[in-house]
């Protein structure tokens, strides 16, 4: 079968250069773009690590952002932030990547820092020391402490596998990150950091020209090195079926994984393609293959995913691993789901899929590969990724039309080979008994020619033009209006059950609506909010928004049908998110903060789950789903007229209801700060701290202040929070500031997390940091440095068209005006110095803040009593505003 999923398409030019020493280059331009996005790929992943440096790999890529002794001034990360941008990385199975996305007029800095990078790391005892505290707490955030931690990866391939490239953790164990030396990182870099075995990629608004002389500066007169080849990863498959089972830490509902082997795609992309739309078949969306057999079976599910790659597809060299993952009920056997999986297996395997069934996931993924590379930052990545791996990186450009392709045929070859495959099988639950610095700012407008308009119904919409993909995305969002624990759960029902569920009529119907637009449309509560999300080809504008109008119009109990079947599956995932580290902390905060109100952020409980009705959820939604409490955003490849009025005509029928007589609870916040102790689980490895005082709103008088006060003190990784607490003490992975709007309350909040024994040493270290940053000023310097940081995380944010409607539509749910923001850029710009001193002395003196610390407090190193006694008290101070 061949279809037109990938049309229309976007042509994009890719020039490719390589230098004399070897280094690969992919220039890509998109001038109609306001940011720019640059990654480096080096042909080194955790696969590479010998047996004795287990997650050395991983380390050596936290060891790469440092280049001497002084974290503050010789980050890697800082420099990008004082410039306006984004840092990071990650390490996978083949390759580690370096990613940046920036201001364009940036491209010099960024190159050289790169540049710098590629010539050789100068790590000192110290930064070693301090990075691997830091990799080790990681490992606890990400794995040991929390639920289904290290499930499926890095457990299965243990089970899949049995050489160490293959089988090992590439997280890595304390005992082998301890004994790295400063040496061992050296001999690491002249192994695999060389120019002939890296990829630069540029993504985005640049002058190809330009960078060409650019890169030739910076890159070209690094001498060229031999990188030590890499070694042989293929190994026989399983002669037979393989089976292992993993005890929970944590206490959560069971969970099973299936591994293959997957074709290997740089040999076989065809195989490997089907091999992917053979997955999506069987577990995407609310009516895949494997999900409706489950429901017919009653064995229900509460989460069911599939993929190519632990990390996605195209992500490894083979061997790569095809996966199935269920958290099922305790009651429903692992058998139960591996069963039904071999029966889908062999009735696709006998008759393939049907010509719908087989378009329809044939132009969902082809729609994604659009819409997850619409963003240039995420081009680049792919580009560089696709390059390393597999020597093209403009397979990125041919990936919707060979998945359109695909075959039914193939897809029933894919399910034959899997019958055949000998597999793993990971049971996971209880144990079974028995630099120079840009100055310019930005002219690029945030957004171009917006239509901001009231229905007569109600209903606001906000559209937005934007032709960097062919889609259109869409945001519906609704106040969530609670007035006991009942309604939480009515809401999170209705948000699962209102376009169908798991399977249904409904959902079925929605699939079929979707057809060939490449669409989706998902409903979900956020914090105090309904939240609609969706998108499809902008050539089908209007089934998305018919889909959309039938789910919040006049609905019946046919809508509702699958409330009783969705609502203990539900209630099995509260339960689970129960034991989530913070879980506990985080609500007493709220509560202790917003009083009454913090009911409207309370997740639901499972007990009120499992008792809910379809008529309470019918009753609930005709309450609640109002369109003149609504606003819709909008933002694609159309014209925004065009866009309102589709709209208009979908949505004519949604008519406006009275609000709900229930008042909503009472908002009195409590009268004092001071910490307080939540009792999370026993046993626990870390404790989680966090802090709460009042804000102010971004567009409000002292708003863009108060965002450059945040950036200053805690809210970027390269800030004095995360520099003092997480880089040079290595007590936390995870601390950071972040201003807020929460029950339409600005807030400011700190957050942490940090081994228990260490629990008393981090408040101190935060407090401590606080303190200083109240009494010593930042220089001018600095604050320009966060202007830039300011402005470039703006148009981040606004860099593709899902970032974009996500990032307004939340904006305005915080109650920010269109024509404020669009005025953002040149707020932050111009913010005086002075007020951005001032509001660091009125956000962050540390007696403004509310805090709890969860942890186990038996494992605390002093009595709980001393956190509650180590933070200071509230000082009168009536210039504060609270």
């Amino acid at each position: 079968m061949t279809t037109d999923s990938n049309s229309p398409a976007r042509e994009t030019t890719t020039r490719r250069i390589t230098l004399a020493n070897g280094l690969r280059v992919l220039l890509r331009p998109h001038p109609g773009r306001a940011t720019l996005g640059v990654g480096v790929h080096y042909g080194v992943g955790f696969r590479t690590e010998p047996p004795g440096r287990a997650g050395f790999a991983h380390l050596f890529e936290h060891l790469m952002f440092h280049r001497g002794e002084d974290a503050e001034t010789t980050s890697h990360v800082g420099e990008i932030e004082r410039a306006g941008g984004t840092a990071d990385g990650s390490t996978h199975q083949d390759h580690t990547e370096y990613h940046q996305h920036v201001p364009p007029e940036a491209l010099d800095l960024v190159l050289r820092l790169e540049a710098d990078r590629m010539r050789g790391p100068r790590i000192t005892e110290t930064v070693l020391r301090g990075q691997v505290d830091v990799v080790k707490e990681e490992i606890r955030l990400r794995v040991l402490n929390r639920p289904y931690g290290g499930f499926p990866w890095p457990l299965l391939p243990a089970v899949l596998y049995r050489t160490f490239p293959n089988a090992h953790d590439g997280y890595g164990c304390f005992e082998d990150l301890e004994k790295v030396t400063p040496q061992d990182a050296s001999d690491f870099f002249d192994a695999y950091y060389t120019p002939g075995n890296a990829v630069l990629t540029l993504a985005g608004r640049f002058d190809p020209g330009q960078a060409a002389d650019l890169v030739h500066r910076h890159f070209g007169d690094l001498p060229p090195r031999d990188a030590v080849p890499a070694g042989p990863l293929d190994e026989p498959p399983p002669e037979a079926a393989i089976r292992a089972h993993h005890e929970a830490r944590i206490p959560a509902a069971p969970a099973v994984a299936i591994g293959y082997r997957a074709p290997d795609p740089g040999r076989h992309l065809e195989r490997y393609l089907a091999h992917v739309v053979l997955q999506d078949l069987l577990t995407r969306g609310p009516v895949a293959r494997l999900r409706r057999r489950l429901d017919d079976q009653g064995a229900w599910v509460h989460a069911l995913d599939s993929g190519c790659g632990f990390f996605g597809p195209l992500d490894a060299r083979h061997p790569d691993t095809l996966l199935l993952t269920a958290v099922h009920e305790p009651a429903v056997e692992a058998d139960r789901v591996i069963d039904a999986l071999d029966a889908e297996l062999l009735d696709l395997a006998d008759r393939g899929p049907s010509d719908a069934e087989l378009a329809r996931a044939i132009t969902v993924r082809a729609a994604g590969v659009h819409r997850d590379h619409d963003p240039v930052a995420a081009q680049a990545r792919a580009v560089g990724r696709l390059e390393i791996l597999f020597g093209d990186g403009t397979l990125l450009d041919r990936l919707p039309k060979s998945f359109g392709e695909v075959s039914a045929e193939q897809v029933a070859a894919a399910a034959e080979s899997l019958r055949r495959a000998p597999r793993a099988v990971l049971t996971h639950g209880p144990t079974r008994q028995g630099s120079p610095r840009p100055s310019r700012r930005h002219d690029v407008p945030l957004w171009r020619e917006p239509v901001d308009r009231r229905l007569p119904g109600g209903l606001r919409v906000v559209a937005v033009p934007d032709r960097s993909a062919p889609l259109v995305e869409l945001r519906l969002h609704l106040p969530n209006e609670i007035a006991g624990p009942a309604d939480a759960a009515r809401a999170e029902l209705l948000c699962r059950t209102v376009l169908g569920g798991a399977g249904g009529p409904v959902a079925q119907a929605a699939e079929t609506a979707f057809g060939d637009s490449g669409g989706a449309l998902r409903a979900r509560r956020e914090r105090e909010w309904i939240v609609f999300s969706g998108h499809a080809r902008s050539d089908h504008l209007t089934t998305l928004l018919r889909v959309l109008a039938e789910a919040v119009a006049d609905p019946d109990g046919d809508r509702y049908g699958r409330v009783a079947a969705e609502r203990g599956r539900v209630a099995a995932l509260a339960e689970a998110g129960q034991t989530m580290p913070g879980r506990v902390g985080q609500a007493l905060l709220y509560e202790r903060f917003f009083g009454e109100r913090a009911l409207l952020l309370a997740p639901p409980r499972p007990a009120d789950l499992r008792t809910v009705t379809t008529d309470d959820v019918l009753r609930y939604h005709r309450s609640v789903i109002r369109p003149q409490s609504a606003t819709l955003v909008m933002v694609g490849d159309l014209p925004p007229g065009r866009m309102v009025a589709a709209a208009e005509t979908a949505l004519a029928g949604w008519a406006p209801s009275p609000r709900p007589a229930t008042a909503p609870p009472d908002g009195r916040p409590p009268a004092e700060p001071g910490i307080e102790i939540a009792a999370g689980r026993t046993g626990a490895e870390q404790s989680h701290i966090a802090l709460l005082a009042a804000g102010v709103g971004l567009t409000d008088p002292g708003g863009p202040a108060g965002r450059l006060a945040d950036l200053l003190v805690g809210g970027r990784p390269s800030a004095p929070l995360a520099t003092a607490v997480r880089e040079r003490r290595g007590l936390a992975y995870h601390v950071s500031t972040a201003v807020d709007v929460v029950l339409g309350r600005p807030i400011v909040q700190i957050q942490a997390a940090t081994a228990t024994a260490t629990t008393a040493e981090t408040l101190h270290a935060i407090r401590e940091l606080l303190e200083r940053a109240v009494a010593e000023p930042p220089a001018a310097g600095e604050i320009a440095e966060a202007r830039r940081y300011a402005v470039g995380e703006l148009y981040r944010a606004c860099d593709s068209q899902a970032s974009l409607a996500t990032w307004l539509s939340h904006m305005l749910r915080c109650g920010h005006d269109t024509t404020r923001l669009e005025r953002l850029p040149a707020s932050l710009a111009d913010t005086p110095a002075d007020d951005v001193i001032r509001m660091i002395g009125e956000l962050f003196r540390p007696e403004r803040f509310t805090g709890v610390v969860e942890c186990d407090p038996e494992a605390l190193a002093g009595p709980p009593a001393g956190l509650r006694s180590s933070w200071p008290a509230r000082r009168p101070d009536p210039e504060a505003g609270e």
